[in-house]
């Protein structure tokens, strides 16, 4: 038979009770002293306790050690696989701490939360953008007394429940920061689509940052397309000639690199690739480390304060940051043009890229005029 809590409690020389709140973080656990609370926790490592988490479920009425983690089925959306990582990190980042993660996504919002209720889970961590599925799981768990946890501060917020995400203005305005001390004066930007929130938020930011440093913001400077066009990364660096490129994703940066393989241009040596993220699934990619913000430290800072709402020690929204680690993809200006001269006319690619000065409606509308004259054009086939 393994160790009790009552095995704990004689060992460290404290009443049950308070082994209790400590082993389970309970909010009363501060009303003991630091060194109590050490001296529990060493305590049941020494008698190689488990707590029984079935135990907790049934004498609560709910499931007290598992956290529903809702996602979009990024498998659909390949440029944004990356994201996946993240939500691995998050149930490793979960389980670390004695907490089991089931994971849901789909549309059917009805019957996802049928089954969260049916397995008595409390816990719900939402890491949708979607507006409208947001707001259906906010209702849904206000309607069931769930406690819900968003990530996605920059989307509208529920006034009872709370939103974690990372700082972007802060990690923008460090990236922008570590190229104006490498001695860049020239800084362009490439994002995905405008109507993502996360590409506003950060759209917004590379232009707070470079009016900061005294750096031209011109129009031209960024461009923000659908997944990613190489005839337009190579229009841009025909055109704008930029010292340095910020990427607003993983996806993005590591497109950037392949295309200056395929191209032969030298990186750093034509120009900087500094990345809103440096995350594991780089090296997978690219032969190149890419400079960003280790996502990592603002995402722990995401799930830690996830973990304090659930257990009652935390209701206010925050932002978070990530240290920005540099990488093989940023260095000094080299003042070397001649790459341009090799540059290929055209990559005689269809995709387009959206203006800085095209409302998205009007690109929407194009793709779906090219959409139908390629299906036209099949038919005729």
């Amino acid at each position: 038979m393994g160790a009790t809590i009552y095995d704990i409690a004689e060992k460290a020389g404290v009443s049950a009770c308070w082994v209790s709140f400590v082993l389970r973080d309970h909010p009363r656990a501060k009303e003991v002293s630091a060194q109590m609370r050490k001296r529990i926790k060493e305590a049941a490592a020494e008698l190689n306790y488990h707590r029984n988490l079935s135990a907790a479920t049934i004498s609560g009425g709910f499931n007290r050690s598992t956290i529903a983690m809702i996602v979009p089925d990024t498998w659909k959306m390949r440029e944004y696989a990356y994201m996946n990582v993240r939500y691995f990190h998050a149930v490793q980042y979960f389980n670390e701490r004695g907490y089991g993660v089931r994971i849901y996504c789909g549309d059917d919002m009805e019957k996802m939360f049928q089954e969260i209720l049916s397995n008595q889970i409390r816990y719900v961590f939402v890491n949708l953008r979607d507006e409208q599925k947001r707001a259906l799981c906010a209702e849904l768990c206000r309607k069931n007394g769930l406690l819900a946890a968003f990530r996605g501060c920059y989307l509208p917020p529920f006034p009872d429940f709370p939103s974690f995400e990372s700082d972007d203005d802060a990690v923008v305005l460090s990236l922008v920061e570590h190229l104006v001390k490498l001695g860049h004066t020239r800084i362009g930007a490439v994002l995905g689509t405008l109507c993502a929130p996360y590409n506003q938020v950060r759209y917004k930011a590379w232009k707070k940052a470079v009016k900061k440093f005294g750096l031209p913001d011109d129009p031209g400077l960024c461009i923000h397309v659908h997944g990613f066009s190489d005839d337009a990364f190579l229009r841009f660096l025909r055109e704008q000639r930029p010292g340095a490129v910020f990427a607003a994703d993983h996806s993005i940066a590591v497109r950037i690199l392949n295309f200056c393989s395929f191209c032969r241009i030298p990186v750093p040596e034509a120009f900087s690739l500094v990345s809103f993220n440096a995350s594991p699934p780089h090296p997978y990619y690219t032969n190149l480390s890419i400079t960003g913000a280790e996502e990592e430290s603002a995402t722990e800072g995401i799930e830690k304060a996830c973990l304090a709402y659930f257990s009652g020690r935390r209701k206010k929204s925050a932002f978070f940051s990530g240290k920005i680690v540099p990488g093989q993809s940023s260095g000094a200006p080299s003042g070397d043009l001649s790459w341009l001269a090799k540059l290929p006319e055209s990559l005689e690619h269809d995709r387009q890229w959206l203006p800085d000065n095209v409302p998205y409606e009007q690109e929407e509308e194009r793709m779906m005029r090219n959409t139908a004259s390629t299906e036209q054009h099949n038919k005729t086939d």
